[in-house]
């Protein structure tokens, strides 16, 4: 028999998009399937443009008191969810019809898979595809294989998933939950470093695809936004993040590099890209973002809880 997958999608103010990406799930040729939509109390029409598409039971609304970001609201997703197999997906996507078919195939023919992401190609980047990442735990510099993969039949280990990606339920029961202390940025690949170091495999499997919009916020400065520091919320969690991360996995070498130099490098790198775009106020949060990121308390250890969220 088929696993269940739950597919839970977190959106917020997005009506258009989110429609378009419930719409390619159910016309997935994977068809045992629930679909949960996780909306972080949404300002616009999105609840009733989703709600006067009658999808019935083939959806199902989940409406959170205030805004928890895609960390928190994906978090609501996992608890409510009842398959085996839980599919996360940005409300910016349109999977391919096998897309499924292949994660679920992949999960079934290795166990030690824990999570596996879905070749990304980028909407907005004149279908570029982004396949394997890596994450240095000597200078925290995130990087990106572009080409493509659409050819390829092997799935390629990676140190990311992000944008969409399926766990086993298994895996929830033995790490927990996504850290919300992160709030944006850098919260997937916290949770996918924890998901290997418990003793599975992060995977990207070539066939699996998605088209991803990377929809941009009106008020994004598009250059700085390339560069993750599109505007100010952006650049205060890029700063304080990284650091985040580096204190959690980084070894001791690692950590001696990136404290007593490349953090600082960073700080004048970013800020000064900044100034160049006449956005003092984005230099002011990635500022406040590198000094907090340095003495905030952290989660330590792979399991954290899920502390719960109001819903309507």
């Amino acid at each position: 028999m088929k696993p269940l997958v739950s597919v839970v999608i977190p959106t917020y103010n997005r009506s258009d998009f989110v429609i378009r990406c419930i719409d390619a799930v159910l016309e997935s040729a994977y068809d045992n399937l629930e679909v949960l939509v996780v909306d972080n109390h949404s300002t616009d029409k999105t609840v009733e443009s989703i709600e006067a598409q009658n999808y019935g039971d083939r959806v199902k609304l989940i409406r959170n008191r205030k805004n928890l970001m895609a960390a928190g609201a994906r978090n609501v997703g996992i608890h409510h969810s009842r398959g085996e197999l839980i599919l996360l997906m940005d409300d910016d996507n349109l999977i391919d019809k096998q897309t499924i078919s292949h994660m679920v195939r992949d999960m079934e023919e290795d166990e030690k898979i824990g999570i596996i992401t879905a070749l990304c190609i980028q909407y907005d980047m004149r279908e570029t595809q982004v396949g394997r990442s890596t994450i240095s735990l000597y200078t925290s510099k995130a990087s990106w294989t572009h080409g493509d993969y659409r050819n390829d039949d092997d799935v390629i280990e990676t140190d990311c998933c992000e944008n969409m990606w399926m766990i086993r339920k298994d895996v929830v029961r033995k790490i927990g939950y996504i850290d919300t202390d992160y709030y944006i940025m850098l919260e997937d690949a916290d949770f996918c470093r924890r998901i290997k170091l418990s003793g599975y495999k992060a995977v990207l499997d070539p066939r699996a695809q998605t088209v991803h919009y990377r929809v941009k916020s009106p008020d994004e400065n598009a250059e700085l936004r390339a560069w993750g520091i599109g505007k100010p919320i952006r650049a205060f969690y890029f700063a304080k993040n990284r650091s985040v991360y580096m204190r959690k996995f980084a070894p001791l070498v690692g950590k001696l590099l990136y404290f007593l130099f490349f953090i600082h490098a960073f700080l004048v790198y970013y800020c000064l890209k900044a100034i160049r775009h006449g956005r003092w106020d984005i230099a002011a949060s990635y500022f406040k973002g590198y000094v907090t990121g340095m003495f905030i308390k952290i989660k330590r250890g792979l399991y954290i809880g899920y502390s719960g969220a109001e819903t309507e």
